[in-house]
């Protein structure tokens, strides 16, 4: 053992701290200044959520390299040093992966999908986007809510909009109009809402996509009772945007 000491002391500590610190300067580097030279907000943001990942494996290869370091001033030193990093590894892969495979799992499900309305114990609401790690929910009042993959997997899910009497549907409009948000939102609501096709016990849920000087942007998902009743509801929708546009 104090062999084993002894030769750890010789090797380049010194040298492994600054390249540790080098690797975490630069990372630190691009997460700044890339999400500045992206013009396009999509662009940004899938930089922005894949960047937690780069970064793992760029500390994964590094941790890589330097192993035969330590392998080359004492072979003792070398396997006692692996065995702790090995197993480093092993806990945030599993912290980091489990979200992963368990969204490959239940994207497998074929109720698992864009515009479904999702219950379990815990939330409720439409799926509007899939994640690496997480998907995104809509529920009733608009909040928009991140939930990890493994958070669900192995826990009773409802897939509502699956049922013949009940659809949801998410669609994008766009309005010229000096009018408030709450305003313009409880115009929309009671024309969707007096539809004959859509459903009155499902409130239609509004959110602001993108909002400039007198124009709007809005999410909104539409209930209806079938695929055609939400299809009569859209066209209808739009047909009145354009009217008090």
């Amino acid at each position: 053992m104090d062999m084993i000491k002894s030769d750890i002391t010789v090797f380049p500590v010194f040298s492994i701290l600054l390249s540790a610190a080098f690797v975490y300067f630069i990372l630190k580097i691009f997460a700044k200044f890339i999400p500045r030279l992206l013009k396009r907000k999509s662009l940004k943001s899938k930089f922005n959520r894949s960047f937690g990942f780069i970064s793992l494996l760029v500390w994964i290869a590094y941790i890589l390299l330097i192993i035969p370091k330590f392998y080359s001033v004492n072979f003792e030193s070398g396997i006692i040093i692996s065995v702790v990093l090995l197993a480093i590894l092993l806990i945030i892969a599993w912290f980091a992966g489990r979200d992963i495979i368990a969204g490959f799992i239940l994207r497998s499900n074929s109720g698992f999908m864009i515009n479904a309305e999702i219950k379990t114990d815990e939330f409720d609401g439409v799926l509007v986007e899939f994640f690496s790690r997480n998907f995104k929910l809509i529920n009733e009042n608009g909040d928009k809510i991140l939930i990890p993959y493994s958070q669900i997997l192995g826990k009773s899910i409802r897939f509502s909009a699956q049922e013949k009497s009940r659809m949801s549907k998410r669609i994008q409009i766009k309005i010229n109009t000096e009018m408030s948000f709450d305003k313009l939102k409880e115009i929309l609501r009671f024309q969707i809402m007096t539809h004959p096709k859509a459903l009155i016990s499902k409130v239609p849920v509004f959110n602001i996509a993108n909002h400039e000087i007198g124009i709007f942007e809005l999410d909104i998902i539409i209930f209806a009772r079938d695929s055609q009743g939400l299809s009569d509801v859209e066209n209808d929708l739009r047909e009145f945007v354009e009217r008090i546009s």
